[in-house]
């Protein structure tokens, strides 16, 4: 995704590069500086903006692009790969604003050659990572994220979760046995906590008394509707499937999130979808939490360990 890092007014959006599109906006920071900037081989399919437009810090602008040559070859760029990148260009302003004024190209007087008033880049760019990421309010849900009391648990996500929390079959598979879990709590099924006694003291013998497949399938889909409750109860911001089946296994494991994880949460509400997943590495059980940190990021229902 590319963002615009200051405020001001789209001036040109045009052919740039193997069938790649530009972006150029005119920007007014808000302390009165101008400066123009281009960004370069983005995808003409995704520009959100044309020319006239005004946009704001952060807004979105489009998604970077894939070089190609005729006939729709990929552009060998580094070790024969084709690489996707943002095109970044800074332009002072001293040779002037005006929206026909040639920025770059063979036009000029060479090819690629650059307007006169182009400015090294690295400064405004920290700056405006800085303003647009640290100094800012979390930007907004980006896509289409679900509000949150639409969400339920997917197939995918209860395959994950069972996969997690394991099951102790007989040799039938038929009937699953009830167990201590580690802390000493007689537990039967998918992670179903029967009481925080002991089978023995409840009057079962782990690994020996059981029920039934059906029964404990009947119980994980009890689990699923409670712990979805209680990731509702704590999340108010919209999320996409997968992060809601993450936040669900993590509840799972850990029971209400809000106490177990209130910085997680904090984040997550304050819309930094970013910021929020790294919570997850610093909790207890990393492994398990390494695996619902790449769900909730990258969409993988990986559950193997």
């Amino acid at each position: 995704m590319i963002v615009a890092i200051a405020p001001g007014i789209v001036i040109k959006c045009e052919p740039f590069y193997c069938q790649t599109d530009m972006i150029a906006i005119h920007h007014t920071t808000t302390d009165g500086r101008q400066f123009i900037t281009i960004y370069g081989e983005v995808d003409p399919h995704s520009i959100t903006v044309k020319v006239g437009d005004t946009v704001n810090q952060g807004d979105l602008l489009a998604k970077s692009g894939v070089l190609m040559k005729a006939g729709n070859i990929p552009l060998s760029v580094v070790n024969g790969h084709n690489v996707s990148m943002l095109h970044f260009e800074a332009y002072s302003g001293a040779a002037g604003f005006n929206a026909t004024s040639k920025l770059n190209g063979s036009v000029l007087p060479a090819p690629f050659h650059r307007r006169a008033d182009l400015m090294d880049s690295l400064t405004i760019l920290q700056e405006g990572y800085h303003a647009t990421f640290l100094d800012a309010l979390p930007l907004p849900p980006v896509g289409d994220r679900i509000p949150i009391a639409q969400l339920h648990a997917s197939s995918a996500g209860k395959s994950f979760i069972q996969t997690w929390e394991g099951v102790k079959y007989d040799h039938t598979k038929q009937n699953t046995f009830y167990y201590d879990d580690n802390k000493g709590y007689c537990t039967v099924g998918w992670g179903h906590l029967i009481d925080k006694k002991s089978c023995t003291t409840l009057g079962f013998t782990p690994l020996v008394s059981k029920i039934s497949l059906a029964e404990a399938q009947a119980y994980f889909e009890q689990d699923v509707l409670v712990h979805e409750a209680y990731v509702k109860e704590t999340i108010s911001v919209p999320l996409y499937q997968y992060e809601f089946d993450a936040l669900l296994s993590l509840a799972f494991n850990v029971g209400h999130i809000s106490k177990i994880a209130p910085k997680f949460c904090s984040k997550l509400n304050a819309q930094d979808y970013i910021g929020a997943p790294v919570e997850f590495l610093d909790m207890e059980n990393a492994t398990r939490r390494q695996s619902e940190h790449n769900l909730f990021c990258n969409n993988i229902y990986d559950a193997s360990h």
